[in-house]
């Protein structure tokens, strides 16, 4: 597959190896940022919300001969403005249409008055149908979020599966995903608010080194596993 590490350190937003393939920006509402830096880079995406027209940045993708693609990203929902229960898509695996819907998985932030923000994860099956995470509350503060998307073992055996880390805890694995063939169709990681977006959101998301490949980085890994040892 085509692996990649979305830094930004470049100064960049498209056009170099640390930057998206391409990207909408409506007018520079997203950007390549100083603001936008997380863990311990110089410069990150920085996606101005203002009105409901997308913004995104893509990076082309192709299916792993593992069968497994992970993805870790940071996020900071920065104290944007959102109406309560909409709900922002904010990451996506785009497929080229082939089979079932236009997408193998899906990110979404949502925000509750009294509760906060809200992360989950989509993934979809052969037929373009959703399996729904629930939502889980996280701070108004930079995240690592960490999604692994397995393929099923055939056409038939409804086996696939998403799984969602966010700060290195587990959060949800959804199991018994079609996925078989749509697994095959990914094209692109798009990342930035392009559908969802309600009138009346307002305020800057920031996204920061973003990683595909299919194995998660060895930071990473290191970092679930000290979760896991604070929580025993």
């Amino acid at each position: 597959m085509r692996s990649f590490n979305l830094t930004f350190e470049s100064g960049n937003l498209t056009g170099s190896a640390d930057s998206f393939d391409s990207a909408v920006t409506d007018g520079g509402d997203l950007s390549n940022a100083a603001a936008a830096a997380m863990n311990g880079t110089t410069r990150g995406v920085s996606a101005l919300i203002d009105d409901t027209t997308a913004i995104y940045g893509e990076k082309a993708l192709t299916a792993p001969a593992s069968n497994v693609i992970f993805l870790t990203f940071y996020f900071d929902p920065n104290t944007c403005s959102m109406p309560d229960d909409s709900e922002p898509r904010v990451v996506f695996f785009i497929t080229d249409g082939s089979v079932g819907g236009w997408y193998l998985c899906t990110a979404w932030l949502s925000y509750e008055t009294g509760v906060g923000y809200r992360f989950r994860c989509i993934g979809y099956n052969d037929a373009g149908s959703a399996s729904l995470m629930a939502r889980y509350t996280i701070s108004d503060a930079p995240h690592c979020i960490q999604i692994e998307i397995k393929r099923a073992t055939g056409a038939a055996t409804n086996d696939g599966a998403v799984t969602e880390w966010i700060d290195g805890l587990l959060i949800e694995s959804k199991t018994g995903i079609d996925n078989y063939h749509v697994f095959a169709t990914q094209a692109a990681l798009r990342v930035g608010p392009s559908t969802g977006i309600a009138a009346g959101t307002a305020g800057t998301l920031y996204f920061d080194e973003i990683e595909v490949g299919d194995n998660f980085p060895r930071e990473f890994m290191a970092r679930r596993e000290e979760s896991a040892l604070l929580r025993m």
